[in-house]
């Protein structure tokens, strides 16, 4: 039994360098798209796909954008430099694949408000938001922002006003788009730089 224990100590970590190789996951990086554009109800790109196994499964996309809805800007919603999705090793297991956590590296993310949308913000067009849950509500994931940049704009005041924050780091645990979730938000005063004129939230 301590052979055999041995063995699989030793054979573990050469299965987490040799698996990502063998699955080649960035050859479903089309199918991949399709599926979240599906889930967000906006256009998705992908860049390269690698795929992590050791010490926890973890998929990670390159050069990530997402569009915005039309009614608001025909730019990009989010970009971001690139984005690590954790699964849980049991739902994948079940192939009932779960999300455990999402992590987003220097994602520049543009928040408008008014314009052809009326009175809302462009993330409420979202599809996780603007429609109803059907069947088993997604389970809550922790979501990660690293050196983000976040660009406001409500066009519902003349003229319209914009605020832009840069260097933001943002921490929620336990994240749902239909729940309340705690969070933090940190300010890196080194990279941080404010551009604003007065905006409201609501």
């Amino acid at each position: 039994p301590s052979v055999v224990l041995i063995l699989l100590v030793l054979l573990i970590p050469v299965v987490g360098l040799l698996l990502p190789r063998l699955i080649g996951i960035d050859g479903y990086r089309d199918q991949i798209a399709v599926q979240i554009e599906k889930q967000l109800g906006r256009r998705v790109t992908l860049g390269r796909l690698t795929l992590q196994v050791i010490p926890s499964i973890v998929v990670r996309a390159e050069d990530v954008g997402i569009a915005d809805d039309p009614n608001y800007s025909n730019a990009d919603f989010v970009t971001t430099r690139s984005v690590e999705l954790k699964i849980d090793l049991r739902s994948l297991l079940r192939r009932s694949p779960q999300l455990n956590g999402i992590r987003l590296v220097e994602p520049s993310i543009t928040l408008i408000r008014g314009g052809a949308g009326g009175s809302s913000w462009n993330w409420s067009s979202l599809k996780p938001l603007s429609e109803p849950a059907k069947g088993e509500e997604t389970p809550p994931f922790d979501l990660e922002i690293r050196g983000g940049r976040f660009t406001l704009i409500d066009r519902t005041v003349a003229p319209a006003a914009q605020s832009t924050w840069s260097g933001i780091d943002v921490t929620l645990d336990r994240f749902s788009p239909r729940r309340p979730s705690d969070f933090a938000i940190g300010l890196d005063r080194k990279s941080t730089r404010l551009n604003s004129s007065h905006i409201t939230i609501s």
